[in-house]
């Protein structure tokens, strides 16, 4: 799999299959620059391990091309702008798994072409306030979308939201949205889910859910034997990792519940 690094430099390790364009100015104007366009179907993991990240990302598909990006952010004060534009029948996956503090993220998903289809994966353990704003513009006909947000809260607030925007005359899209969140504070999270849809032939659905883990969960797992914290760690396993396949996060959840 191809892979970028960030730390206190940028490290890569890319094959002939994608084109990375990096512009390194943090050290001057606070930003770090980074624009991605695969060359044909391939894949991309990109790592983030540094305090006071800010980014500018911008990943372009080309007509039918097939790319999955998995990101993984162990960081604190994270503020980054992320730009996906898609071409006719090309396929985005996105996965993101943050370990994070004060989290202040902007996502805009461009599906320009026909056929365009996009996945997008947010997992995040909050320990400070995290904003995440993200908008899918059905700009093409017969486009999909498709979003699942869970983050579990456990010293700060979580909001998500989620808008998806579909003009008159682009007929046949699909926008489907799941945001959860599970918090273990007092603290005020929000999920603001919208379509903003001006066209008729349009299947659209959301679902949002905040809250803690019920008590009949807890019992049924105590009752076999399982303690609190260790039946804690079970359930957020499952809320986490649910589609998600990386031993690196079960290691991250196991830091907060062993």
């Amino acid at each position: 799999m191809n892979k970028i690094t960030l730390t206190d430099e940028i490290i890569t390790e890319l094959d002939e299959t994608i084109d990375v364009e990096l512009d390194e100015c943090r050290e001057f104007f606070g930003v770090c620059k980074i624009v991605i366009t695969p060359k044909c179907d391939t894949k991309l993991e990109m790592i983030y391990n540094m305090s006071d990240f800010k980014a500018d990302i911008i990943v372009n598909l080309k007509e039918n091309i097939n790319f999955e990006l998995f990101e993984l952010r162990e960081s604190n004060n994270v503020k980054v702008k992320y730009e996906y534009n898609l071409d006719r029948f090309s396929n985005l996956k996105i996965s993101k798994f943050y370990d994070a503090s004060k989290v202040k993220e902007l996502d805009t998903v461009n599906l320009n072409g026909e056929g365009a289809y996009v996945e997008y994966i947010l997992k995040t353990i909050a320990n400070d306030k995290q904003d995440f704003d993200l908008y899918l513009n059905h700009n093409a006909k017969n486009t999909i979308s498709k979003v699942i947000n869970s983050g579990v809260n456990i010293t700060g607030a979580i909001n998500f939201n989620v808008e998806g925007i579909v003009p008159n005359g682009i007929s046949g899209c699909e926008l489907n949205q799941n945001n959860r969140i599970i918090t273990f504070n007092d603290n005020v999270c929000k999920i603001d889910p919208k379509f903003l849809i001006e066209e008729n032939d349009v299947v659209a659905d959301h679902a949002a859910l905040i809250g803690k883990f019920s008590e009949d969960e807890l019992f049924y797992l105590k009752s076999r034997g399982i303690d609190y914290n260790s039946a804690i760690n079970l359930l957020v396993k499952g809320f986490l990792l649910d589609g998600v396949e990386d031993k690196r996060l079960d290691e991250i959840i196991e830091k907060y519940w062993r």
